[in-house]
């Protein structure tokens, strides 16, 4: 209005999202190699304002955090069983909430009956169900 460009409260950023990785030893490393190269690709284009990495086998091990236009890198910790049930319920106690989830693994794994608090992407090195979610295989990338 009245010619005037004034800044505004806008952001091309999306919020923090959060990533799961599956490091019951089913996980190579050429696969983790590849998966955080494309994660590095979505961080950049899509830009969120976090990525909260969580390594996780039958319990959540460890979780990273790393912010906007930081490198992401991939040291997974654990080994054991797989369990995504301590994977939403870690995602569902953040303080804040991410707008999705990516999980790396094989899909040999416990899943909760209810989704968490935001959509999942299951990156996927196996063929199995899931009960929620959307699944990518990466045996086709």
């Amino acid at each position: 209005a009245g010619g005037l460009y004034l800044p505004a409260m806008w952001s091309e950023a999306m919020g923090p999202i959060a990533v799961a990785v599956d490091t019951s030893g089913s996980i190579d490393d050429v696969t983790l190699s590849q998966f955080a190269a494309e994660l590095n690709a979505v961080a950049s284009e899509a830009r969120p304002e976090r990525v909260h990495v969580i390594f996780c086998d039958a319990k959540v091990n460890r979780v990273d955090t790393f912010e906007s236009g930081d490198f992401i890198e991939l040291k997974p910790v654990g080994g054991g069983g797989t369990s995504h049930i301590p994977v939403m319920d870690c995602v569902d106690a953040m303080d804040e909430q991410p707008v999705a989830l990516i999980c790396l693994t094989d899909l040999f794994t416990e899943h909760r009956t209810e989704p968490p608090s935001c959509p999942v992407l299951w990156a996927s090195t196996g063929s199995r169900d899931v009960p929620y979610g959307e699944i990518v295989s990466l045996e086709n990338c």
